[in-house]
């Protein structure tokens, strides 16, 4: 009920926090579909530190869609259905670099599991303020997004 933007565009900045290791420098964000003035679809694009860059379309209203391309130097790696793995299914993972391209196939697993089962160890090792210090962090990275979308 929250749209697109809400439930899919935190994942998305959070793959770029994960894989640069820092927040978006900038953030354009356009939303591509509405359905009874919710956004359904968006796409975005965020430029971080040292020249890398996330590019990503998510949308409801065609074929499920969360592709995710990540680049940077002499390198890109796309992503189909980035965040929404089906539990029988493999997941592809196209790796481009240095002219080269080759696929991988990461190991299935249950993305929420592995979430809470990451939280429960923060917990149990005394390290709820990682837990907080990763909200803020999302929080800061949404109202990016939010504020630049279009």
């Amino acid at each position: 009920g929250g749209g697109a933007l809400f439930d899919l565009g935190p994942y998305a900045l959070g793959a770029g926090k994960y894989a640069f290791g820092a927040h978006p420098i900038d953030v354009q964000c356009r939303v591509t579909a509405w359905h009874n003035g919710v956004d359904v679809a968006f796409s975005l694009m965020a430029v971080y530190p040292e020249q890398r860059v996330l590019i990503g379309h998510f949308g409801f209203n065609t074929e499920y869609c969360n592709t995710l391309e990540l680049l940077g130097a002499g390198m890109s790696v796309r992503f189909d259905k980035a965040f929404t793995t089906l539990p029988n299914a493999d997941t592809q993972v196209l790796v481009r670099a240095s002219n080269r391209a080759s696929e991988l196939t990461p190991e299935r697993g249950d993305n929420f599991a592995l979430f809470f089962a990451d939280v429960i160890a923060h917990i149990q090792a005394g390290q709820q303020a990682i837990l907080t210090q990763n909200l803020l962090d999302d929080a800061i990275v949404l109202a990016q997004l939010m504020q630049s979308a279009t």
